[in-house]
């Protein structure tokens, strides 16, 4: 009789264990979904036109990145900007029809003419918090993006 209590005590204890297995697999599908449900609600991308050419970047960093043409007035120069807490800094310049930069892309216009594009690079600004760390790189990754969605008008 006592093997019997036993048994069914072993039993009940399985059953529970089991159930709880299930629950905390359920939770971690549960949250497995909501994390690839917020993914698929990213923001529409950005878009820029220039008067030579035209690109975008994640929708995501549209209040992270701000562009500004450069001072020269050339309309060859596009500076980007990270909005930290500090206050705006600069991650990078994009500078159409030359091939002196940190990273160059060269690309085709309607007229089948190969014009270069090159991105200077700035460095992290010491003394940032690490929020602000990790705010200027994930702005400054995007210069990928940007490259690979620019179009020549």
């Amino acid at each position: 009789m006592k093997k019997h209590k036993r048994a069914v005590s072993m039993l009940l204890v399985l059953l529970l264990l089991m159930a709880a297995g299930m629950t905390a697999c359920r939770q971690d599908k549960t949250e497995e979904l909501t994390q690839i449900l917020t993914e698929e609600e990213a923001l529409p991308p950005v878009e820029v036109a220039m008067p030579e050419y035209e690109l975008a970047y994640s929708g995501d960093l549209e209040d992270v990145i701000v562009l500004q043409e450069a001072e020269d007035g050339s309309g060859t120069k596009l500076d980007f900007y990270a909005n930290l807490s500090v206050g705006k800094t600069k991650i990078f310049t994009l500078k159409y029809n030359t091939s002196e930069g940190d990273f160059v892309t060269v690309l085709t216009d309607a007229e089948e003419n190969k014009i270069p594009v090159a991105f200077d690079m700035e460095q992290l600004p010491e003394g940032l918090s690490a929020e602000d760390e990790n705010t200027f790189y994930l702005a400054q990754d995007a210069v990928n993006e940007i490259a690979a969605s620019l179009r020549l008008k």
